[in-house]
């Protein structure tokens, strides 16, 4: 508000221009009052809109990014077939090449497969039959020349008799050759080569043609055969040290050939890892050829079981 002065302007001038000052000043107030509650409902509007549309754009985010795991997750469970599927189809090309490059070998696994079948279901002859066809096709499959020198070893049942100890013993030898390369490249090998030897073994030990007599060998061919049975029983036991059948038996071989400190740690060997063969060896006709030599070393091998227990127990 502004003071009236004498001598500028007459008092009812002065009233009527404050007036109108006061009207301009009053509109100017209520101008500022609207801009300024607009300018605050503006900025409010402003906010709500905003978090609206931030809150938008994250459920649209989410939903990008759910739809993007959603979609990684089926993808990589597709591409996971898809591989499986071209990790299969791979197999059976690499088979079907394998087939064209090798048809005999696939001739050969399936003679093989029929023969060991026939000899489940006791045709021995047929079977034999089978594994020669193999070995015409393909003479070093070591498979087959086992088989057929087990067949010529043992081969007897209700169908008939079809050993010959000479085939077996041919056709052993050519498996253990074959077996003992396969061995150098494959230790799993072992077991079957270690069976392998000791069948070989068991071949020259049958043919032996004095077992009953009591008197020592004087036929230098028995003596060769019994020589070639430690050889081989002795080569079983290198491939597989805990074939207790092998070792029995090369207790046997050195107990005809009068070494009874071999014998004795050949059939300590057996009964520890087959306790059965100490019930067997007393009642084995090889044993009770020399009975006195027997009694000590079946005593002293006693004697180190007993003193086992006594330290183990």
């Amino acid at each position: 508000m502004t003071n009236w002065i004498p001598g500028a302007m007459s008092y009812p001038q002065w009233m009527q221009a404050e007036k109108f000052r006061k009207e301009i000043s009053l509109d100017f107030s209520r101008t500022a009052d609207r801009l300024i509650a607009n300018s605050n409902q503006l900025d409010e509007i402003s906010e709500k809109r905003l978090a609206k549309i931030a809150k938008l754009n994250r459920q649209d985010f989410e939903s990008v990014t759910n739809a993007l795991e959603s979609f990684h997750a089926d993808f990589n469970y597709k591409i996971g077939l898809v591989i499986q599927e071209l990790e299969f189809q791979s197999e059976v090309l690499n088979s079907i090449l394998y087939t064209l490059k090798n048809p005999l070998g696939t001739q050969v696994k399936e003679l093989y497969n029929y023969g060991c079948q026939l000899i489940k279901e006791g045709l021995l002859s047929e079977a034999i039959s089978k594994f020669k066809s193999a070995l015409a096709i393909d003479n070093s499959s070591f498979l087959c020349h086992y088989q057929l020198g087990l067949l010529y070893l043992y081969g007897r049942n209700w169908s008939g008799s079809v050993i010959n100890l000479d085939l077996a013993n041919s056709h052993l030898l050519i498996a253990c050759r074959l077996g003992k390369g396969k061995a150098q490249v494959n230790v799993s090998f072992y077991p079957i080569v270690a069976n392998c030897y000791f069948a070989a073994s068991l071949s020259f030990y049958f043919q032996l043609n004095n077992l009953n007599q009591v008197d020592n060998f004087k036929s230098s061919n028995d003596n060769y055969l019994l020589d070639q049975a430690i050889k081989c029983a002795t080569s079983a036991i290198a491939y597989n040290n805990k074939l207790s059948q092998a070792h029995y038996h090369l207790a046997k071989f050195c107990f005809l050939k009068h070494q009874f400190d071999s014998s004795q740690q050949h059939l300590h060997n057996a009964i520890a890892h087959d306790k059965n063969y100490a019930v067997d060896a007393p009642n084995d006709k090889i044993f009770i050829r020399n009975n006195v030599e027997f009694h000590k070393i079946l005593s002293r091998i006693k004697l180190i079981f007993t003193n086992f227990l006594q330290k183990n127990w």
